[in-house]
């Protein structure tokens, strides 16, 4: 009954966030489905930058407010917690309160969290970000290994979610520029 249960919360999650149409949105539909899913007071996702020069951004959402997609430099500890994810064959890494694995705890620690789950976000075989959810309240009172499935699922969708979201930002870029050079092309610069 349970797992019936968790799965109908993940099917709603997933079907709320697909809806998304826009980057900043979609992350913020998943921001709020992942604290519900999985009953955290904690959630964030870490975009990693897409191009040499850029920087990553960072949303999450905790007690206190959200804050969505703030241009940040990717720590050592966040390139760490993507690097033993990875060597996890990319299966999400369940930390329970109490059982703090040494690599993962700076991660944790900077956010405040006494417990976890992380996992990356893929699009086709390239890492585009890291999901960090953290500190459960509730029953179970702290995340089990059962939770990895259910995350990894969750973190498979939020991979499409977010390349959906910077697909469309590019093509709007991308239609904004076209028009611009379109009016450039048909008008004088100094009359207009």
């Amino acid at each position: 009954r349970k797992q019936r249960a968790q799965l109908d919360q993940l099917s709603a999650a997933l079907q709320e966030t697909t809806s998304a149409n826009a980057l900043e949105r979609g992350v913020k539909q998943l921001l709020v489905a992942a604290t519900r899913l999985f009953k955290a007071e904690y959630a964030e996702i870490l975009l990693v930058p897409t191009a040499p020069g850029e920087g990553a951004l960072r949303s999450a959402r905790k007690a206190d407010g959200e804050r969505l997609m703030r241009p940040v430099r990717m720590s050592d500890a966040d390139a760490l917690a993507i690097e033993v994810v990875g060597r996890m064959g990319f299966t999400p890494v369940v930390v329970p309160r109490g059982k703090r694995d040494p690599e993962i705890e700076r991660v944790l620690t900077a956010r405040g969290l006494e417990d976890g789950i992380l996992g990356v976000l893929m699009a086709k075989q390239d890492v585009i970000g890291l999901i960090v959810v953290g500190n459960r309240v509730g029953e179970p009172a702290t995340f089990q290994p059962e939770d990895a499935s259910i995350f990894a699922t969750f973190c498979g969708h939020a991979g499409v979610v977010i390349e959906n979201g910077r697909l469309e930002q590019a093509l709007e870029e991308r239609t904004a520029l076209k028009e611009q050079l379109r009016h450039q092309a048909f008008h004088d610069g100094l009359t207009g």
